[in-house]
């Protein structure tokens, strides 16, 4: 790093400071121009040092500015006491007031100074400010009936979501301005072009089409009104007591104000914020996530063992060696790819101006609630490609026990996947069900006899299939639980699917596309619309490993039902 910040800063000027920072800033831009593999280590710890550096100068550059403003006005004060006296009219009192033994008489002639040391004392600034008081007009005072409307006044405030400010926070000078739009700015790091690199820069900058408009300060012209302002940040009872003393006249205006017997008078109280938010992004089905960045993969399942099993090796007998039989080869052969491309997904959100700025709590609601919708929408997508590959359900062969059935039917499936793929014999298979199958078992083991059951809980459920080596997923999004069998809520549905697979069989491939959040345009603008809210990003499911199976049960079965105890000897 060629920049060196001195260790003294108090001995600079205010213009050599700001060479120095000219130095630093010039640096810093060089660093952030850099080719993104340039970016090593050591240029971004560089690029910290720069950035702290020229913070240690604006501040030490606000001191001396603040010193030699102080010393302007000391000079300022000094020229104006030794200022030629006003000439004394008719009826003003003489330079040597008694009750001001201290008051000091300024020569008329300043030129008779020159040369010397002149001491203006504290005493003689207060008697020269007690006869300019003196001399004043005396202030008239408006009559009771006249009504005054607040002045206007210029307020600069910074904007929100500016690093180190507040949101609304008083900017006192265009120098706390620079400071903002220096903090907002300084984290973001333009990688220049080959072409920028090899070509002179220009001198006019064009507004890229992709540039994103940041706020860094307003200028609030407003009439400045402190004892009626509404504050997002109140309570709804004191912004209502606020409009309300607005409104009084007697409040405004000190006169005397009517007063209204009988009744409440007052109007209902109107809440904007208290929105009852009830959806969440449960029931999700958790699959792994792979982030496709070319709109797609191109893969191979690779070798199938049970195709290979099928006819690997040769067992051959003594005499058909002796006859030169043919011992069976497997012949390998190149496995197929299988190319899976992106969907699009995504959801876009348009309101009002006016809406936004009157109403925000409406809008953020409603993104709160279109969020979830989208996390809802994607996971049904994703259950639903899932389910394609499947195939066909296999219909179980019932007896009437709903648990046991379910479990029956969960375990000779999950046996099936170990023996095709030979896997290990506690191997987890994946299973999906409904959330609304978890209330099946509860009610079928509810019932049962002998046994206090009414307090099965989630746990204990899961529990009964992970000790066959069955890990559940609960999931939205898939079966609904809309009206039951009936149409009138009274009853669970007949039929319960389920999916299941081996650990790992399918992949979710996703990309983030487009996100977007407040954009003005100048069609919108024209019909004082917005786009609140536009998000996009790929989507698609690959059956990068072994397929599964989708499981049929009919659970409409008798519930609680057990076998007979039977205490006699067995039949032989």
């Amino acid at each position: 790093m060629k920049f060196k910040l001195p260790e003294d800063l108090s001995k600079l000027s205010l213009d050599e400071l700001a060479e120095l920072r000219e130095q630093a800033v010039a640096e810093r831009k060089e660093i952030a121009d850099l080719p993104e593999d340039k970016l090593d280590i050591a240029a971004l710890d560089a690029f910290d040092e720069l950035v702290a550096a020229i913070g240690s100068i604006d501040e030490r550059a606000g001191v001396v500015e603040a010193e030699e403003t102080a010393l302007a006005e000391r000079r300022a004060a000094v020229k104006a006491a030794t200022d030629e006296e006003p000439t004394e009219q008719e009826g003003d009192e003489p330079e040597g007031d008694d009750d001001n033994p201290d008051d000091v008489v300024i020569p008329d002639d300043a030129s008779e100074l020159e040369g010397e040391a002149v001491a203006v004392t504290a005493s003689a600034r207060r008697g020269a400010a007690a006869k300019a008081a003196r001399r004043a007009p005396k202030p008239e005072t408006p009559p009771a009936d006249e009504v005054t409307t607040p002045t206007p006044k210029v307020a600069m405030v910074a904007a929100a979501n500016v690093p180190d400010f507040n949101s609304g926070q008083a900017l006192e000078s265009f120098r706390d301005v620079a400071t903002a739009f220096q903090s907002r700015t300084s984290a973001y790091a333009r990688t220049a072009t080959e072409a920028e690199m090899t070509t002179p820069r220009r001198e006019v900058l064009e507004l890229s089409g992709s540039a994103v408009k940041q706020g860094v300060a307003k200028i609030d012209l407003r009439p400045v009104a402190t004892d009626f302002t509404v504050d997002s940040r109140m309570s709804t009872q004191d912004q209502f007591d606020v409009v309300m003393a607005a409104a009084n006249e007697k409040a405004r205006f000190g006169a005397q104000g009517l007063v209204a017997a009988g009744g409440w008078c007052a109007p209902s109280e109107t809440i904007y914020d208290n929105f009852l938010s009830l959806e969440t992004v449960s029931g999700i089905l958790n699959l792994p996530t792979v982030t496709a960045d070319r709109g797609g993969i191109n893969f191979t399942k690779g070798p199938d063992y049970a195709n290979i099993a099928a006819t690997f090796g040769f067992t051959q007998t003594e005499a058909q060696a002796i006859a030169g039989t043919a011992k069976t080869c497997y012949d390998i052969t190149c496995p197929p790819f299988t190319e899976v491309r992106l969907d699009a997904v995504g959801f876009c959100i348009t309101a009002g101006i006016l809406t936004e700025a009157a109403y925000p709590e409406l809008i953020d609601r409603v993104l709160q609630i279109g969020a979830t919708a989208h996390a809802h929408k994607v996971n049904a997508s994703v259950i639903s490609r899932i389910l394609t590959f499947l195939g066909t359900a296999v219909d179980h062969a019932e007896i009437g026990a709903t648990t046991s059935d379910v479990l029956d039917a969960a375990v000779i499936q999950a046996l099936r996947l170990r023996y095709t793929y030979a896997m290990a014999p506690g191997a987890t298979i994946e299973a999906v069900f409904p959330v609304w199958a978890l209330e099946i078992f509860r009610s079928d083991l509810s019932r049962r006899t002998g046994v206090d059951m009414l307090a099965i809980t989630q746990a204990d459920v899961e529990r009964y299939f992970s000790v066959r080596g069955i890990s559940v997923q609960w999931v939205y999004d898939w079966q609904n639980f809309v009206t039951g069998t009936t149409g009138a809520w009274t009853s669970y549905p007949d039929v319960l699917q389920f999916a299941m697979y081996p650990a790992g069989s399918f992949v979710k491939l996703t990309t983030n596309v487009i996100n977007l959040s407040s954009i003005y345009d100048s069609v919108n603008t024209k019909t004082n619309t917005f786009t609140a809210a536009f998000f996009e990003e790929g989507l698609a499911v690959a059956n990068t490993g072994a397929s599964g199976v989708l499981v049929s049960v009919d659970v409409s079965k008798l519930y609680g039902q057990t076998g007979a105890n039977n205490l006699g000897p067995a039949t032989p």
